[in-house]
């Protein structure tokens, strides 16, 4: 008898433990954030005095200076980014340079494949995305530049309805204990599925 109580109260701690852990998980997350980083600003011209007449030529079209730019776009919230939520598309801003072209592909989470994105250059200095897009949470949008000329700095632009646009690192230092939620998750999930085995193993020995 006081051995089926005490699995009894093993499982109830046990679940009760993982439905917090669930809870607190879910609470460190925002609901609307979309985070962006730089992933590549490299020039692809050697920087070597014996090659400093090196250039490159794109579709017919001279580049003195190249730079090839990527930056990811990565939804970290809870809610979809619909077009609906957008008042100006989704875009990567250039200061210094010249776009000369632009891709960007879509790394859904659920997925291995990425999906291409069509992608427009209004000006000079700016790419945006073309075509209406979901972000779904745990989604990335990769953009790829080739740019001409010295880059003075990389911009992201977000307008979109109650979501908002950190950079990856500040999603990161201010949420300090996303390590230790996924560490904590991780253990009583284990401990949870350990009690509940060794109770039905107890209540079928039993009813055996």
């Amino acid at each position: 008898m006081m051995g089926s109580a005490a699995a009894l109260a093993s499982l109830a701690v046990a679940l009760l433990s993982l439905a917090y852990t669930i809870w607190d998980a879910r609470q460190g997350r925002k609901q609307k954030q979309i985070a962006w980083s730089v992933i590549q600003d490299q020039p692809l011209q050697p920087a070597t005095a014996a090659f400093s007449d090196l250039h490159l030529l794109w579709r017919d079209q001279m580049i003195v200076d190249p730079h090839l730019i990527s930056v990811q776009f990565s939804n970290m919230g809870r809610v979809v980014l619909t077009p609906e939520d957008l008042s100006s598309p989704l875009a990567v801003r250039i200061t210094g340079a010249v776009i000369v072209s632009a891709r960007a592909e879509l790394a859904p989470r659920v997925s291995v494949r990425s999906k291409q994105i069509q992608v427009k250059v209004p000006e000079g200095s700016t790419a945006e995305v073309e075509t209406n897009l979901f972000l779904n949470p745990g989604d990335d949008l990769r953009f790829y530049v080739l740019a001409d000329g010295k880059v003075e700095g990389i911009h992201a632009e977000l307008h979109a309805a109650d979501f908002s646009l950190v950079s990856k690192e500040y999603a990161a230092e201010n949420n300090p204990r996303l390590n230790q939620r996924i560490a904590l998750f991780a253990a009583t999930t284990v401990s949870s599925l350990t009690a509940i085995a060794a109770f039905l193993i107890n209540f079928l020995a039993k009813r055996g």
